[in-house]
């Protein structure tokens, strides 16, 4: 009898058992949650292109698997998924679950998908602040600057939310059990104006408690400027008025920025940017000097312009714009330098590759010392101040052209480091005048000492006057002796008159 079997034997299959978990049993929901995933095949056969599929209200994003992903027979692969939790409407458990899939037939596919569950939680949190209008705009909440009724919203927070609340008479606002997270913050009071403000709430952010309101720069401050001459030189500092009206009912502080015009030898005194600012009280005007240097590049004939931005706060409407314009004559030559002994020889030091510092030439600064400026006709046509304690001098701008610098006092300059004569061009120009002691040179601005006027007696009074001195003549010895004839004539006159007067008196016959 032929043998007998007692059945096929088995195909070979893949059996694939999955496992999920989440990394911990709780998540605030504003982080990320990570879910783990473990798969084994089990079976005889490779498990080929391998897929995964989720349900739950948010799907996990999983790391990157080969392609394509298989999995051979006793082989274990793991992937771990991330799921943002802010994505959720609301905190509470979370339940997602997995299913793992081959392209081969599975031998069991009951086990071919599992699930995971987490608590998700929410942090509620108080906050509170207050609502102000800076009337003097300092940028700070003074007393009686409480803004009474005006609405704040708050939106944002995890799961985002809006929310609003009312200040109190005391300008307070309070807003309880919202979600933490990032907020952004809208005022609105009457017609005072507000920006709008961001911050973290919780897990050791910041957020305003202080929400400032302020009224635009156009409507308290007005700024004009005005040059003083409607023609200047270029490559000299010339001087700019700026007029300041305060129209609100408390004091300001004004602060300037004027581009270029801000730069190096412009002086804006308290408007300067980088000072507290310039006090303007309450409901006044104020002209506040300043001086501007033309660039020794504007052109000739142009109009040289400066604009100026006057800000009593942050942001863009704390500010109001002025203009100033005035025609660019030919450039001047601008000189300073420093005055040096040249019998005291000593070194400068400068630090290599310094921004800040200028190699100088070397000697022993001299202060007091007044130099001057002769052009080519020999005209007297500058003047520097005493040299400063540092032994600097500055001229003030002088035309271009050729000059021989001069020194008054006890001094001869011995050298300067630009020669002489010297050569000047339109801008700024720098050099060293060294001086050793000497005879004592004169001013030539200082006018001769006036003469002593000659001292006449009154004519009451007798003056015997010496005999001439005959080892002298001239011609005033003869005027000296003319005088003294007139004199004697004039007395003599005199005597005769007064004789004749009593004679006359005497022969007058009796009645």
């Amino acid at each position: 009898m032929p043998p007998t079997t007692s059945g096929a034997p088995a195909e070979d299959l893949p059996d694939l058992r999955v496992s999920t978990e989440f990394g911990q049993p709780s998540y605030d929901i504003r982080d990320v949650a990570y879910l783990r995933l473990s798969v084994v095949n089990v079976g005889t056969a490779v498990a080929r292109d391998i897929t995964i599929t989720t349900s739950g209200p948010v799907a996990p994003t999983w790391e990157s698997a080969p392609t394509p992903w298989t999995i051979g027979p006793g082989a274990t692969a793991e992937r771990v998924g991330e799921i943002p939790l802010w994505a959720l409407p609301s905190p509470g458990p979370l339940t997602v679950e997995v299913t793992v899939r081959a392209s081969t037939p599975d031998a069991t596919p009951s086990d071919n998908a599992a699930g995971a569950t987490t608590t998700v939680t929410q942090e509620l949190l108080y906050y509170q602040g207050y609502v102000f209008g800076d009337r003097n705009a300092s940028e700070y909440r003074d007393p009686g600057e409480e803004l009474a009724g005006a609405s704040v919203t708050v939106t944002g927070g995890v799961p985002r939310g809006t929310y609003n609340a009312r200040t109190g008479a005391d300008g307070r606002f309070v807003f309880r059990d919202i979600p933490a997270g990032d907020y952004t913050i809208e005022v609105s009071q009457g017609t005072w104006r507000f920006d709008r403000y961001s911050g973290m709430l919780g897990r050791g952010g910041e957020i305003p408690t202080e929400l400032r309101g302020y009224r635009p720069a156009s409507e308290v401050l007005f700024a004009s400027m005005r040059f003083d001459h409607a023609d200047n030189h270029a490559a000299t500092r010339v001087p700019l008025t700026v007029r300041l009206t305060n129209r609100a009912n408390a004091d300001l502080l004004v602060r300037a920025w004027c581009g270029l015009a801000s730069g190096w030898g412009s002086e804006w005194g308290a408007l300067n940017p980088n000072t507290p600012g310039a006090y303007l009280p309450a409901n006044s005007t104020r002209d506040f000097p300043a001086l501007v240097v033309i660039p020794w590049s504007a052109p000739v004939g142009s109009d040289f312009v400066v604009d100026c931005e006057f800000s009593i706060g942050r942001g863009e409407a704390q500010i109001v714009r002025a203009s100033a314009a005035t025609r660019t004559l030919s450039g001047k030559a601008n000189l300073s330098g420093w005055v040096l002994r040249a019998d005291e020889e000593s070194s400068s030091l400068c630090l290599a590759n310094s921004a800040l510092c200028e190699p100088q030439p070397s000697g022993t600064r001299v202060p007091g010392v007044t130099l001057y400026l002769v052009d080519t006709a020999g005209r007297v046509v500058a003047r520097a101040a005493p040299s400063n304690p540092y032994g600097g001098f500055y001229f003030d701008p002088v035309d271009p052209g050729t000059y021989t610098i001069g020194v008054v006092g006890p001094w001869r300059i011995v050298r300067t480091a630009s020669g002489s004569p010297l050569e000047l061009s339109v801008g700024d120009q720098t050099t060293a005048v060294w001086v050793e002691p000497g005879p004592v040179q004169p001013d030539p601005d200082q006018a001769p000492a006036p003469a002593t006027p000659p001292v006449v007696p009154p004519r009451s009074t007798h003056v015997a006057h010496p005999l001439p001195d005959t080892r002298r003549g001239g011609p005033g010895d003869l005027a000296r002796t003319g005088v003294d004839v007139v004199w004697s004539s004039v007395a003599g006159l005199l005597t005769v008159l007064l004789g004749v007067f009593l004679v006359r008196r005497g022969r007058r016959p009796a009645r």
